[in-house]
């Protein structure tokens, strides 16, 4: 983890407070990409491992003659869609941006799996 998120994790712990936040990781060695991530760290600072999400559903746009736009050229791809977690506050269920355009991720995802809150990082 990065200092950011040890940061984080010192402001939750001393406030008593819940963070669910979007992060960019590191990618694969080989790629130098990063990962468009989303994470919840509890009220006692502890980074929930099983919230750790990535974002699966690139936005890719490269129009002949009109705007190139490609978040694949840097953002490593994700590979899973997480379940729902278990928080104080309810089952939150999480999607980034674009995947959220996707009706198998948010099915399969949020509707489906029984969760309380479903909370997407634009």
């Amino acid at each position: 983890m990065s200092e950011f998120v040890y940061g984080l994790e010192k402001a939750a712990r001393q406030n008593q407070i819940a963070i669910h936040v979007g992060i960019h990781d590191r990618g694969a060695d080989h790629n130098n990409k990063v990962k468009n991530c989303s994470i919840w760290i509890d009220e006692d600072g502890e980074f929930i491992s099983k919230s750790w999400y990535q974002k699966i559903h690139l936005f890719d746009v490269d129009i002949e003659d009109g705007p190139y736009l490609k978040e694949s050229d840097i953002i490593e791809e994700g590979r899973e869609i997480k379940p729902p977690f278990d928080t104080p506050i309810g089952r939150v269920g999480t999607a980034i941006c674009f995947d959220v355009s996707r009706a198998t991720h948010s099915t399969l995802t949020l509707a489906a799996r029984d969760f309380s809150l479903g909370y997407y990082q634009r």
